[in-house]
């Protein structure tokens, strides 16, 4: 059964609906602006034309790795009606996380991914190898733990910077 709050509903204006739902729209619009933003970017490198077949492929696995991670939002909506129901939910999430996580790195880093790209699909080996740099991009770029000593609004923000002026590693956004 579910329980309703009338004074919420009350409380319940198209403003504050659109305060609440433009932050969740921009994160969308972000995600979808950074696709043709990086190739516009890849394609003013050298050898555009594998690092943009690279940069497609690798962004393909992507989408199929998170794809069941993604979904779980929809599980949880659906599946998703008193605690229990949540830490039931919860406990397969994290080991769906660890087994993809998994592999995502067995995949990315050993020679797998290259067994897979170059010798079933027949991927040349140049656009093998930059797929693969992008696939363990995506596998450890971010950080483990925000800061909790700096603003919360902002300390996601300042790690990005602290990750782009002092690793080595190329940087990528994500949300």
């Amino acid at each position: 059964s579910y329980v309703t709050f009338p004074l919420l509903m009350a409380d319940l204006t198209y403003g504050r609906i659109l305060r609440f739902w433009l932050p969740l729209a921009s994160t969308w619009m972000m995600m979808a602006v950074e696709g043709p933003l990086l190739a516009a970017v890849i394609a003013r490198l050298d050898e555009p034309k594998f690092n943009l077949a690279a940069y497609g492929m690798a962004f393909a696995v992507a989408m199929v790795v998170e794809a069941p991670i993604i979904n779980m939002m929809a599980a949880a909506t659906a599946l998703v009606k008193d605690r229990l129901s949540y830490l039931k939910l919860r406990a397969f999430n994290n080991v769906l996380n660890a087994v993809i996580t998994l592999a995502m790195l067995t995949a990315g880093v050993s020679p797998i991914f290259p067994m897979i790209a170059g010798g079933l699909m027949g991927m040349p080996d140049e656009v093998v190898r930059l797929c693969q740099t992008f696939n363990i991009v995506h596998c450890f770029s971010g950080y483990p733990v925000e800061p909790l000593d700096l603003p919360p609004e902002t300390r996601h923000l300042d790690c990005l910077a602290g990750f782009v002026s002092l690793s080595d590693k190329v940087p990528h956004s994500y949300s």
